[in-house]
């Protein structure tokens, strides 16, 4: 199974002079249309401005005439409602929209940090998916836990990342979990977690300072292939 995971797409009002967020979202997919890919995640921050339907929709127009099946979740940057509507989703009773799938031989999770924090239904969901699973491959929009990218894990982290370690790190499973929201890509390992930091379809920032800077303006989006529990991944980066 080949996965094409897309971040950060901030469509909509861009705050960042040359940046075509719509045009960057086409190349992208036009690219992963060629790499015969059997899902699409798109993990989080659709929009730039959260109430923005239109951007929404015109999100949803170009992930359906792609072709593959997609799966969608919020970010911080994501009204949960109204992504709900316009992709047709079922948000769980905390307005936290979350789910999981069994796909050939993998275990898909998909959650929902767009508050930063999970509330206590999900995390007694994802404890119990977790362990019922062989091979857990965890999609979530924040980096669960720091990421050594000094401005991103003290301005924008996610914020339980201590619960994050003694529930789910505490288990005696390597963890999969590929995440976006700090627009860079990075490889985070540790004793049993695996941690994938997608690069914006929207633009690259510079992850090694302290202050806000542009990386580069490329869009780019990650490939996973999964076979069971054998995992490979890389990024790759198409021109403006």
């Amino acid at each position: 199974m080949t996965i094409a995971q897309i971040s950060d797409l901030h469509l909509g009002r861009s705050p960042y002079p040359g940046v075509d967020a719509q045009a960057n979202l086409q190349k992208v997919l036009e690219d992963v249309s060629g790499q015969g890919v059997d899902l699409i995640v798109v993990s989080g921050d659709l929009v730039q401005d959260e109430n923005d339907e239109g951007a929404y929709v015109a999100a949803r127009e170009r992930l359906d005439a792609c072709g593959p099946p997609y799966r969608v979740m919020p970010g911080n940057h994501d009204d949960c409602v109204l992504l709900s509507r316009i992709f047709e989703l079922a948000p769980h009773s905390t307005g936290e929209v979350y789910s999981h799938e069994p796909r050939d031989g993998a275990d898909l999770i998909f959650l929902d940090s767009s508050r930063a924090v999970f509330s206590p239904a999900q995390w007694d969901w994802l404890v119990k998916r977790v362990r019922a699973s062989h091979a857990p491959y965890v999609f979530i929009h924040h980096p669960p836990v720091p990421a050594g990218v000094p401005l991103m894990d003290r301005d924008w982290p996610f914020l339980e990342d201590a619960e994050f370690r003694s529930r789910l790190l505490s288990m005696k499973m390597t963890i999969s979990v590929f995440c976006g929201h700090y627009h860079t890509e990075k490889t985070v390992q540790g004793e049993n977690l695996d941690m994938f930091l997608c690069p914006a379809v929207n633009l690259q920032f510079d992850g090694t300072g302290d202050e806000l800077q542009i990386g580069s303006l490329r869009p780019g989006w990650r490939k996973i292939d999964i076979d069971g529990e054998r995992l490979a991944t890389s990024v790759r980066y198409v021109e403006r």
